[in-house]
């Protein structure tokens, strides 16, 4: 009986100990909530890593780094689940290109999509994450995800991690398959 209440106790320390180093630390800023942890989402914004937090919400330095450093793994098949350069799916590669930078997404492309602020294809810009339905056309539910690069009064140039091509930069506007199967646009702060 002593020895079982031991183990137990041994375990109970060892769980505290355990989720004392996963439960990120808060810290506040102002009015605003800043969380420093392996997420970049917290009250319901998207908000970077504490170190590299900006007040305009849009540093274009590093959403140009993200691109050209996604821009090295043009041609790279695709890999379902795949999360490094031996092959990506679609949120494995937009999760891994933005992990370089101190950035963390949940490796799912429905995941990233309830994150973010919604934004008007229209009013897209480079950075702003794009979704799309997945094989099935009537589906409703997010099943793609691809990067911004260029944007201009609707007219997308993307970049991503297809089934068919792997990592790829094609316009939106040329593909039939993408264009009909796109749900929504969203903005993160970086």
């Amino acid at each position: 009986m002593h020895r079982k209440i031991k183990i137990e106790y041994i375990l109970n320390l060892l769980f505290v100990a355990i989720m004392a180093t996963l439960i990120p630390k808060v810290h506040s800023h102002g009015d605003k909530i800043y969380m420093k942890s392996d997420s970049i989402y917290v009250a319901e914004k998207i908000i970077p890593p504490a170190d590299t937090l900006t007040r305009a919400g849009y540093n274009e330095a590093v959403i140009d780094s993200v691109i050209n450093f996604g821009k090295k793994f043009l041609g790279l098949r695709y890999k379902s689940r795949g999360y490094s350069p031996q092959g990506f799916d679609c949120s494995g590669y937009v999760s891994y290109i933005f992990g370089k930078f101190g950035y963390s997404f949940p490796h799912s492309s429905a995941a990233m999509a309830t994150y973010g602020e919604k934004v008007d294809i229209k009013n897209a810009r480079k950075g702003d994450f794009i979704y799309f339905k997945g094989r099935s056309s009537k589906s409703s539910h997010v099943g793609h995800v691809a990067l911004i690069i260029e944007a201009d009064s609707g007219k997308v140039t993307m970049m991503h991690s297809s089934c068919i091509n792997g990592v790829i930069i094609e316009k939106l506007n040329n593909s039939h398959y993408f264009k009909s199967r796109y749900l929504m646009c969203k903005r993160y702060q970086f």
